[in-house]
C-alpha cells in the first residue's frame, strides 16, 4: 500500500471518529435494532444529568487523544444514552457529514462516498458501547469515559487509491473531563 493510500485511509478513520464524536455530542437517543425508522434525536433534558464545564477528547484504537473540545454539561451522555447508540444512528450521522466536497449517501448501515475519483463504501456492521465510567460526585477534575467498538467493512476507491475489501474493528475512546 502506498503512503498516500495509508494517508487516505487514516483520514477516513479520523473522519469516521469525528462523526462518532458528533453523535456523542448530540447525545443520541436510539431506537432499537437499527431499522429504517431510527433517527438521530437531540435530547435536551430540562435538568442536565451533569453540571459545569467539560472537555471532550477522543482517541482511535491506541492512538493519541484528540485535542480537547469544550462541551456543555448537557453534551456529556449518561450511561442510558450510551447504551442506546445504534448502528443506523451512526450511519445516518456519517451520511449527514460533509466530507470535503464529496457526495455522501446512506442506506441502512451502508455509507457511500463519491466524487470523480472516489467510490468508497463503508458498512457499519455493528457497534458496542462498553466500560462506561461515571464521575461519582462529578467535581472539577473528574472524568466520564466509555468505549465504542465499531465493526465495519470498507472497499472501493478513495482519491484515486484502491481500498481493498476489508473488514476491520476500530475502538473509539471518549473521555469527558470536568474543567469548571
Amino acid at each position: 500500500m502506498t503512503k498516500s493510500m495509508w494517508r487516505s485511509l487514516w483520514l477516513l478513520r479520523v473522519w469516521f471518529a469525528a462523526a462518532a464524536a458528533a453523535l456523542v455530542l448530540a447525545s443520541c437517543g436510539g431506537g432499537g435494532g437499527g431499522g429504517a425508522g431510527d433517527d438521530i434525536r437531540f435530547l435536551q433534558p430540562s435538568t442536565p444529568a451533569f453540571q459545569g464545564t467539560w472537555q471532550l477528547t477522543v482517541s482511535v484504537d491506541t492512538g493519541p487523544e484528540s485535542p480537547p473540545v469544550a462541551v456543555d454539561a448537557s453534551a456529556v451522555p449518561t450511561s442510558l444514552q450510551v447504551a442506546r447508540f445504534t448502528t443506523s444512528a451512526i450511519a445516518q450521522l456519517v451520511a449527514r457529514t460533509n466530507f470535503q466536497g464529496k457526495v455522501v449517501s446512506q442506506s441502512g448501515t451502508t455509507i457511500t462516498v463519491t466524487d470523480p475519483d472516489t467510490n468508497y463504501v463503508l458498512v457499519i456492521d455493528s457497534i458496542a458501547a462498553s466500560n462506561y465510567q461515571d464521575c461519582g460526585t462529578c467535581q472539577v477534575g473528574t472524568v466520564v469515559s466509555f468505549n465504542v467498538v465499531v465493526n465495519f467493512t470498507e472497499s472501493g476507491t478513495f482519491d484515486g487509491a484502491t481500498v481493498p475489501a476489508n473488514t476491520d474493528v476500530m475502538t473509539l475512546r471518549f473521555r469527558y473531563t470536568r474543567v469548571g
